[in-house]
């Protein structure tokens, strides 16, 4: 599993997590990944997640593997797509 947090001055704003869920681990070829973002603080005040999957070669190594899931996490709140909840007021 690899893990992320973006915090700014030091204050969680996120936390990212991704997991290789291939049956196979292949450094050359795709590799299946799921990703979780927790977000701290959305719009509304209220944490919310974002869960997706992706392919990915592992030999482009994790850098480049939190620069797409995060590329996706942009691509969707720019579409102005909701997040789940974590929880119900």
């Amino acid at each position: 599993m690899l893990t992320a947090e973006i915090k700014i001055n030091g204050c969680l704003i996120g936390h990212l997590y991704i997991t290789n869920i291939s049956n196979h681990f292949d450094n050359y070829g795709d590799n299946s990944y799921r990703w979780e973002y927790y977000c701290v603080h959305a719009q509304d005040g209220e944490p919310s997640i974002q869960i997706g999957n992706l392919s990915h070669k592992r030999a482009e190594g994790a850098i480049e593997l939190i620069r797409k899931v995060t590329s996706v996490i942009s691509e969707k709140k720019k579409n102005g797509e909701r997040s789940k909840k974590t929880r119900n007021r």
